[in-house]
């Protein structure tokens, strides 16, 4: 099984990255010395473009990114967008106008790249799960407009992805409610405070296995590493699913291997677990 992995995609914020947000030396090395063995490891995050952190792009041959929850692919070294799903403008209003109705002010769109919030309604809602952490790292990564509705409407704006958050579960539950009344869209969340809207045709499982076709890599070949809802969909479309150990029991589920937390380097350990150093000097050998 070891030597069939060609390509790992994996999970940021609570996969690789720990709990304060920060990427541990080890977990980067770890991806460094994975590549070198000729393994293709990339991001898979819900994090659009923009929100990537350099540190992690700048890992010695890293050359894919999927954002946006598997609706864009990314060439690092040419630039180049080599796969996207978006919504319609339709879709992308009608979605839109119902999270401005409903949420409490913190909605965000994702598209070309970025993500967009309005200046004029923006604000961090009041929840345990809004750490400081969390606070720093969206008020660095957000593009604000001063009517994002306009905004939308004037640039004829097709969505990757929304985000929103709530401070009370009975206003994500309404928020749901309206979002299932839509249809066409993908409805998962990566903590419990948040909702994470993209098209029916997209998800981090379709991204990864878009992007092994066009590199002549197939599912059974692909490992993918996550540890909450919005990684369901790559959990369950790659050959060999790994979860993190502070996943939440219903994703664990989902796991062929369950690896240490992300505060534990739980990434390096499967990285190091399934590619060893002897794997290495095996393919040396072969060539």
């Amino acid at each position: 099984m070891k030597s069939k992995i060609r390509m790992v995609g994996f999970d940021l914020d609570g996969t690789i990255l720990d709990s304060h947000k920060q990427l541990s030396k080890v977990n980067k090395e770890a991806v460094a010395r994975t590549i070198e063995k000729g393994i293709l490891v990339l991001p898979a995050t819900g994090r659009p473009q923009a929100g990537v952190p350099r540190e992690i792009l700048e890992i010695p041959g890293v050359r894919y990114l999927l954002a946006s929850n598997g609706t864009r692919i990314v060439d690092l070294t040419t630039g180049e967008v080599i796969y996207q799903v978006r919504m319609s403008h339709g879709q992308t209003m009608r979605v839109a106008r119902g999270l401005a109705r409903v949420s409490d002010g913190m909605w965000e769109l994702y598209a070309d790249g970025k993500c967009f919030v309005d200046r004029g309604t923006y604000r961090f809602v009041d929840h345990p799960a809004m750490t400081d952490s969390m606070i720093r790292y969206l008020s660095s990564t957000r593009t604000y407009v001063e009517d994002l509705l306009s905004y939308m409407e004037e640039k004829q704006i097709e969505a990757e992805k929304f985000q929103v958050f709530f401070e009370k579960e009975e206003r994500r539950q309404r928020q749901m409610e309206v979002l299932e009344q839509e249809g066409g869209l993908n409805i998962t969340n990566s903590s419990v405070y948040n909702l994470e809207i993209i098209s029916d045709r997209a998800g981090k499982g379709n991204g990864l296995l878009a992007l092994g076709k066009l590199l002549g890599i197939s599912r059974e070949e692909i490992m993918g590493i996550g540890d909450s809802s919005n990684d369901w969909d790559m959990l369950r479309k790659v050959g060999f699913p790994v979860v993190m150990e502070n996943a939440d029991e219903e994703t664990k589920k989902l796991g062929k291997y369950i690896t240490g937390t992300n505060d534990e380097n739980g990434v390096a350990q499967v990285l190091q677990h399934f590619f060893p150093e002897e794997e290495t000097e095996r393919r040396d050998s072969e060539r």
